[in-house]
């Protein structure tokens, strides 16, 4: 017996996770598109790094930058959060080939605020993305500004807010997990049509897709998506995680020739594991294993 349809394999699997999914799937090569609450606004948590790296390309191709461009890394630069660059010695000179696939590949917080800088700030991100017309699609914040948020105002030291995370409440109100133009949000398909843009190479030239998709499969988190996928699917996604937001979106590529481009945003109750080290890999585990179950429909769909 023939799966149910896509939508209706996609549904179910919303329905029994308890999870919130934004979904947006679309065949490049027919244009056939699924969707499943695809128009409602999600944070995009790390998922924002795809934006950063398309406006790279974009300065890349206009001569403002070099991918052999250096920057030194500086106290400042170091950002809470993942990453692996925190724990280098000041005065590393990684170039700009470097910080993007640091990334993207580990989600580095740190190469991404000092890319962001390189770009000319948030805003200069937003405008590019609208330029696209990449639209619903807000980016306010760096990452550090973004995880400061988190926590009460107050020129905190990294060790005092590590203490504050420790013993302050949930903090389900913060600008973190809000979902309008006062964070960095966007739509499942805001974000697929510019993962569909940069496969047609509307978003930049050739070279500029050659390069960012090379990037993109050398991903090390692929337990989202990817997670139930054979190794002869080619997964190209960057996921994104922060309070209830688990994200994740990108290319397939399998093996008789379909190319897809989805994106899957998912919101889960993640208060009761506040601080509760046991409880928070137990809730991020059935949210991944929800995701992969998304992106194992979508595989056997399509393949």
């Amino acid at each position: 017996m023939s799966p149910p349809p896509l939508t209706e394999r996609l549904a179910r699997i919303e329905r029994e996770s308890g999870c919130e999914l934004g979904i947006h799937v679309l065949d490049l090569k027919t244009g056939e598109e699924t969707a499943l609450n695809a128009d409602a606004i999600y944070p995009m948590a790390s998922t924002f790094k795809v934006p950063i790296l398309v406006t790279a390309f974009q300065q890349i191709a206009a001569g403002r930058l070099r991918l052999d461009d250096r920057r030194s890394l500086l106290d400042g630069d170091k950002s809470r959060g993942s990453g692996i660059l925190p724990f280098f010695e000041t005065g590393l000179n990684p170039s700009l080939q470097d910080l993007l696939t640091l990334m993207i590949i580990i989600s580095d917080n740190t190469a991404t605020d000092m890319v962001i800088e390189l770009l000319g700030g948030p805003a200069a991100i937003e405008s590019a993305m609208h330029a696209l017309s990449v639209e619903p699609l807000s980016f306010r914040y760096n990452c550090r500004d973004l995880i400061r948020r988190l926590f009460p105002p107050g020129d905190h030291s990294d060790e005092e807010l590590t203490e504050l995370a420790r013993e302050m409440p949930y903090p389900a109100d913060s600008l973190p997990a809000a979902r309008d133009e006062t964070n960095n949000t966007a739509s499942p398909r805001a974000m697929t049509t510019l993962l569909r843009k940069m496969f047609a190479q509307e978003a930049t030239d050739a070279a500029g897709w050659d390069a960012m998709v090379e990037i993109l499969l050398q991903q090390q988190l692929k337990q989202r998506l990817g997670r139930y996928l054979p190794p002869e699917v080619q997964v190209a996604t960057k996921t994104g995680t922060i309070l209830s937001t688990a994200n994740d979106c990108g290319f397939f590529f399998l093996p008789n020739g379909a190319q897809i481009a989805l994106t899957c945003y998912a919101l889960w109750d993640a208060a009761p594991a506040w601080n509760d080290a046991r409880a928070t890999w137990a809730g991020m585990h059935h949210v991944e294993s929800t995701i992969g179950e998304v992106g194992w429909a979508v595989c056997e769909h399509y393949g």
